[in-house]
């Protein structure tokens, strides 16, 4: 994915420059589910439609869940049935807009 920051003079306001990054989703969400979690404990990437794209089981991406946090859903039942605490942020990147959502049984 490539994803790019326009930067402007401070006094002018005139374009200067657009930094531009290329992003491996793939190798970043690799990072993300390298991490040690405790057992219960999950991260996982949404869709702005609320279509699960990477989790660390597998299956939940290959079912085609979806996630609807819309009235807050801090504390709700995971994929699995349990009770869960959780918390999401919105990562933007380009034009597209991902959820980041982790949580704690």
């Amino acid at each position: 994915m490539l994803g790019g920051v326009p930067l402007r003079d401070r006094t002018t306001g005139r374009l200067e420059i657009v930094l531009l990054a290329q992003f491996r989703l793939d190798t970043v969400w690799k990072n993300v589910v390298d991490q040690n979690y405790r057992d219960g404990e999950n991260i996982f990437l949404v869709a702005e439609d609320g279509n699960v794209l990477a989790h660390p089981n597998p299956s939940v991406v290959l079912a085609k869940r979806s996630l609807s946090l819309k009235d807050g859903g801090r504390i709700r039942k995971d994929f699995d049935g349990n009770w869960v605490i959780g918390a999401s942020a919105d990562l933007k990147l380009g034009g597209l807009t991902y959820m980041v959502v982790a949580e704690r049984e």
